[in-house]
């Protein structure tokens, strides 16, 4: 039989040459020849089947960027990563409350390479897709819905997130990531088991100046059974393995 179901509302997001995908990688564009030396806005518009996200961005003289960076878009459960390619240095933005449908807040953070990624932090599990354009230079994330529920949500401080691990089972080797806001912030990670035992490990942290700072802590191996991850403030259950 013929399909008779009337066709699905085109909206900004949809292009058929690049359909929205799940987790994993959802975009890499690779442009080694950039002008683009910082990010200059970050703006968002909620469509009826999907949200996008505009990083516009900018020279090393302060003008609208004409060629934009080397970009790569990675999702994974409540979190949406994109990682610029080196020609991108600065921002102004170090974190913003968003509080659509999709996505609660996000981060401009320098990793330990020292190169800078932005995170959406999402409350619903989502296709997506980063792609970039230009003229003026501008990275272009869009996310749909999926209508499933999210599968993890970092966990956040006013100077503290911990995007990995939040709880549940975990096993050794255990590596922690995340990242902080203070510069000179002393990062010391404690596994605590139920009876008692610990062990501690100390953090690297990227420094960062205005933007958040990634960190990793490695427990290369440690007390196993139900216990907790403490890390500052933060309080993390784990059933370690």
């Amino acid at each position: 039989m013929p399909d008779t179901s009337p066709p699905r509302a085109a909206t900004p997001c949809d292009r058929g040459d690049r359909p929205l995908t799940g987790e994993g990688n959802v975009g890499r564009v690779e442009n080694p020849d950039s002008d683009a030396a910082s990010i200059s806005t970050i703006r968002w518009q909620e469509f009826p089947l999907c949200e996008r996200f505009t990083v516009e961005l900018a020279s090393a003289e302060g003008a609208p960027a004409v060629r934009p960076p080397t970009v790569a878009g990675t999702l994974a459960p409540g979190l949406l990563r994109v990682s610029f390619g080196a020609p991108i240095v600065a921002s102004p933005i170090a974190d913003q409350r968003v509080e659509t449908d999709l996505v609660d807040r996000l981060f401009v953070v320098r990793d330990l390479d020292g190169t800078l990624f932005v995170d959406l932090h999402l409350t619903a599990d989502v296709v997506a897709r980063v792609d970039v354009e230009s003229a003026p230079a501008r990275v272009v994330i869009d996310l749909a819905p999926t209508g499933q529920p999210v599968g993890a949500e970092a966990i956040v401080t006013s100077d503290l997130v911990v995007t990995e691990p939040t709880g549940g089972d975990v096993r050794y080797p255990l590596t922690v990531f995340g990242y902080v806001r203070d510069d000179d912030q002393d990062l010391v990670g404690t596994i605590r088991i139920t009876d008692g035992e610990t062990v501690s490990a100390n953090g690297v942290t990227a420094p960062h100046g205005d933007v958040w700072g990634a960190y990793v802590l490695l427990f290369p191996d440690g007390p196993t059974g139900a216990g907790v991850l403490e890390l500052g403030d933060v309080r993390i259950p784990l059933n370690l393995r």
